[in-house]
């Protein structure tokens, strides 16, 4: 896993995907509990309105973030600069 080299955060693309079942929950939520003992975070981005829902109501959107699309999921992981490191 990503994790295992250093990664402190997982995109997981949702834009080919039209129905999450049982099975996906579970992989979604061992996904989610191996992240979150390694201090990283999960980002799920391009996620239909009816996904969404179902992640809500299942408590999964407490435990990760949601992003528009995929860039958005990246320009929000980029390291802060320098200044913003230190405070200014």
């Amino acid at each position: 896993m990503q994790l295992d080299s250093g990664a402190r955060a997982l995109v997981i693309d949702f834009g080919d995907t039209e129905l999450v079942n049982s099975i996906g929950i579970s992989i979604l939520l061992g996904i989610i509990d191996i992240a979150e003992k390694n201090c990283a975070l999960v980002v799920f981005s391009d996620v239909n309105d009816e996904t969404i829902q179902l992640f809500e109501m299942l408590g999964l959107t407490r435990h990760v973030v949601l992003a528009k699309d995929e860039q958005e999921a990246l320009s929000g992981l980029t390291p802060p600069t320098q200044s913003q490191a230190i405070g200014h």
